[in-house]
């Protein structure tokens, strides 16, 4: 196990490294957005893009594990067979929801909000289709491409959309420049991906465990993505400088979680890619890690808060630093929860993963719709918390289960 130990340090290193560079970029360019903008219009921009993450299931995310699990198993032909469907499904979407837009449009007789709202996101769909070369670069284990392309697309939006909030002040304008950018670092990321691809013919019995592993998650990310969004689209649609508040408190302690398991997906690739066992014991050493680094980490952010936020957004922004405090409580046990996740889908057929992911999400729906109405942002912030834990709870019983099941072999 020692190559596998220096290969994972290796590629931990480089990942770590960049997207460190990644989290500033995001920062700077949420900087810019915020002074440029301001709560109000900064609020707009969000809730556009709040709702293109709700388009992004046109893009078949649940394809993506699917993808890395074929590819660490050297099955790379699925990749291109998930591709030409994402596509399809991507341009069914574009055309549906532009559609609505335009009907909108001739009803309302002029760009109204809901008309404008429809035709902006439609633009924003088609990206989402190219977006599986991420994961086929994950599962060849091709961490410095990854990585290199999504620092190459974080300065690329921090451009395009800087400029567009500089000299136009607009929602809309601004937009359109995340949208240029994401599209443009998927036509990269596509042609990267290609290369590193081996041509192979189709393997039936392999094609149809994956297919059905990814269309599963497909499903659930429907209802997921449109649960995780539910917070956004609510506030948006109540204040957009409430959103604008809720965005920018959440905005570090989420740009960690999201990077942090960018960087424990070396270690779920690297451990994926062994037996079951052996992955099984790597977590099981290594697991104290996990969470001793998710509570220093949220203790750090949380005590940083009160000072990086009003220097980087502004002093308009300091409702947010409270909001980002609460919010931190969910990092203590996050770094375990993402690597067991990645056990379950790479090692099995991810049908755990994709029951405990539903719970969470109906959990936090059902909590969120409860609170947001007494303590609006502060009840949304206490929803993922709540379902955070209830996710933990259950996944660390069965990861107990998997041990009890492994001495008994």
């Amino acid at each position: 196990m020692g190559w596998l130990r220096n290969t994972v340090a290796r590629d931990t290193a480089w990942v770590g490294a960049f997207q460190g560079a990644v989290v500033l970029v995001s920062l700077a360019s949420n900087a810019i957005l915020a002074r440029q903008l301001g709560p109000d219009v900064l609020g707009g921009y969000q809730y556009l893009v709040s709702w293109v993450a709700v388009a992004a299931v046109f893009g078949l995310p649940g394809m993506n594990v699917s993808i890395t699990r074929a590819c660490l198993k050297d099955y790379d032909a699925f990749f291109w067979w998930a591709f030409r469907r994402s596509v399809v499904v991507s341009a069914i979407g574009t055309f549906v929801v532009a559609a609505v837009g335009s009907v909108l449009l001739l009803l309302d007789g002029g760009m109204g909000g809901a008309a404008t709202a429809c035709l902006l996101v439609a633009a924003g769909i088609p990206a989402v289709g190219l977006q599986g070369f991420d994961s086929a670069l994950v599962g060849k284990r091709d961490f410095r491409s990854s990585r290199l392309l999504s620092l190459f697309g974080a300065v690329l939006v921090l451009v395009l959309t800087a400029v567009a909030a500089v000299t136009t002040h607009s929602a809309a304008w601004t937009f359109g420049g995340y949208v240029l950018g994401r599209g443009v670092v998927a036509v990269v990321g596509l042609r990267v991906a290609a290369l590193k691809l081996r041509r192979q013919d189709r393997d039936s019995g392999r094609e149809r465990d994956l297919a059905a592993q990814g269309w599963r998650q497909t499903g659930l990310n429907g209802f997921f993505i449109a649960a995780s969004q539910f917070d956004r689209l609510l506030l948006g649609t109540l204040s957009p400088p409430l959103l604008a508040y809720y965005h920018i408190g959440l905005l570090i302690p989420q740009r960690m979680a999201t990077n942090s398991k960018v960087l424990l997906g070396v270690l779920t690739a690297h451990w994926g890619a062994a037996e079951p066992r052996h992955n099984l014991e790597a977590l099981r050493t290594h697991g104290w890690k996990l969470f001793a680094g998710g509570a220093l980490v949220a203790a750090a952010v949380a005590a940083f808060l009160p000072w990086i936020v009003p220097l980087v957004f502004g002093t308009d922004f300091e409702p947010a630093i409270p909001l980002g405090q609460l919010y931190s409580v969910n990092l203590v046990l996050g770094f375990w929860q993402a690597t067991y996740m990645g056990y379950e889908q790479f090692q099995y057929n991810g049908a755990f993963a994709q029951k405990v992911q539903l719970v969470r999400q109906v959990s936090f729906f059902v909590l969120a719709a409860a609170l947001i109405v007494p303590f609006q942002a502060y009840g949304l912030i206490a929803a993922h918390v709540g379902a955070n834990v209830l996710q933990f709870v259950l996944s660390y019983r069965k990861y107990l289960q998997r041990i009890r099941a492994a001495n008994a072999q």
